[in-house]
């Protein structure tokens, strides 16, 4: 059964650029609002039996991956898309993060940092949610690197992403 979701995963990263769901606002916009649902009308009882079916499926989202295949492709969009996409998907971060990076390796979160830099070097800056993402981010693998045992694993890895 696992080896089916890595499957799925990996279909999604490598799937076309063009037509990839990672840079999709319809998808990211739907998460967002199944995410956040804060109706005002709904009961507290109806709001409280909500959160309890919805966390653990959340909790079993790879969230971290999905971000690596979010930030590699997001250069290919244009910057209008960009500025309208980035804020959704910062909306489902500050959610979606807290539970995924839990079960993130530090490989996985090196990837996810140097794809950030990678962002930065290529000037896509300017946009206030791709930096508050970066900033998720780079809070993580800080302090990931704080706490790994093997630090001179690590520390090679870190050499593979250039700044220059």
């Amino acid at each position: 059964m696992g080896a089916l979701k890595i499957s799925v995963l990996l279909r999604l990263i490598n799937h076309n650029r063009l037509s990839n769901p990672t840079l999709d606002l319809r998808y990211w916009t739907l998460l967002a609002d199944i995410i956040s649902a804060t109706d005002t009308q709904v009961p507290s009882a109806k709001s409280r039996s909500l959160k309890t079916w919805l966390r653990p499926l959340l909790n079993r989202i790879p969230i971290v991956p999905i971000v690596v295949g979010f930030i590699s492709f997001l250069p290919i969009l244009p910057k209008p898309d960009r500025f309208s996409l980035t804020p959704v998907v910062q909306r489902c971060l500050a959610i979606l993060w807290p539970l995924g990076v839990q079960k993130a390796t530090s490989d996985t979160l090196l990837e996810c940092f140097g794809g950030v830099l990678k962002l930065l070097k290529e000037g896509m800056d300017g946009d206030d949610s791709l930096e508050n993402i970066g900033e998720i981010v780079t809070a993580s693998f800080r302090s990931t690197f704080e706490n790994v045992s093997n630090k001179k694993k690590v520390r090679p890895r870190i050499s593979l992403y250039p700044l220059v």
